[in-house]
This record gives C-alpha cells, sequence and structure tokens, in this order.
C-alpha cells in the first residue's frame, strides 16, 4: 500500500489512514472523506463493515486525490493495515486521553465509530490508545465533526 503523497508536506515515514467503522449515514462518510482530503494530511480513507458510494456530500470526489479502502471487518483492516502503524480509536472511553494532550505518531490510522454506538469492543481493546474530545458535556459530536476537530489536531502537531 503506498501512501499518497501529492499532498503532503512531509517525508516518507510519515503517514495517516482514517476510516469509520460501520458507518450509519453515508452523508457522514462523505463530509469526513471531504474533510480529509481538504486538510490534506491524510494518505488513505476506509470503512469497515459497509462500502463506500459516494454522497453527495464529498464535493471533492477525495477517491481521486486519496485511497479509499472497504474492509469487512476490523480483523479484515488488522490483517492489511500497513507494519509499523498504530491504530487509535476516537471514544469516549476511561482509558481515553484527552486530543489536547495527545501527542501524534507519525504512522498512524485514526478509527472512528459508528453514531451512537461508537467504536466495536473488538477495535477498543485493539486500538493501541484512544483519545477523546474534551467538552462540558459528557456526550459524544456528530462523527463528521469529530472527525473534522481530531483531523486538525493533527494537521497542526504534525507540521511543527
Amino acid at each position: 500500500m503506498l501512501p499518497n503523497r501529492k499532498y503532503r508536506d512531509k517525508d516518507a515515514e510519515h503517514f495517516c489512514g482514517l476510516g469509520i467503522e460501520h458507518p450509519k449515514l453515508q452523508n457522514n462518510v462523505g463530509v469526513i472523506f471531504r474533510t480529509a482530503a481538504i486538510l490534506s494530511g491524510v494518505d488513505f480513507l476506509f470503512t469497515i463493515g459497509e462500502k463506500y458510494h459516494r454522497p453527495h456530500d464529498d464535493t471533492v470526489s477525495s477517491y481521486k486525490s486519496t485511497p479509499i479502502w472497504n474492509f469487512t471487518s476490523f480483523d479484515d483492516l488488522l490483517e492489511r493495515k500497513p507494519l509499523g502503524c498504530d491504530i487509535v480509536g476516537v471514544e469516549l472511553d476511561k482509558r481515553a486521553k484527552p486530543l489536547p494532550d495527545y501527542k501524534w505518531a507519525s504512522r498512524t490510522i485514526i478509527l472512528l465509530g459508528a453514531e451512537g454506538e461508537g467504536l466495536s469492543p473488538r477495535a477498543r481493546e485493539s486500538c493501541r490508545e484512544l483519545i477523546y474530545i474534551p467538552s462540558s458535556m459528557k456526550v459524544s459530536l456528530n462523527v463528521s465533526s469529530v472527525a473534522a476537530i481530531v483531523l486538525y489536531d493533527r494537521y497542526l502537531k504534525m507540521r511543527k
């Protein structure tokens, strides 16, 4: 699997993948993938359990600049993920670290969970780390909003 270098300003040791496990709404997937393409810090995108069908919300046609894979299960992702690449889950969980304090690894897969359900127990257990977005209320944000915040955080921190 070769990362997309077209929009990167870092060397080949740095890359990032972003995906969502069992997405409920294709529109959210489209918004997430559009955001990833705009921020240009994501080298590959993926879904787990639900094929990506380009919705009208992906107005930049992210598939034209960033490879998109569809994995049948979380185990399928584990079997095919790049070597030396940590999976970081975004989840409201006791183990999770607050995003502002998180230090990104240079080779990362960011995994989002489905709205309402979050990450599967298997995914939570398998993530090297879990992160969350601190807020004044202990409720989850829309998954496309979470993706935008997390991607922007990584974008800012990796540029330093």
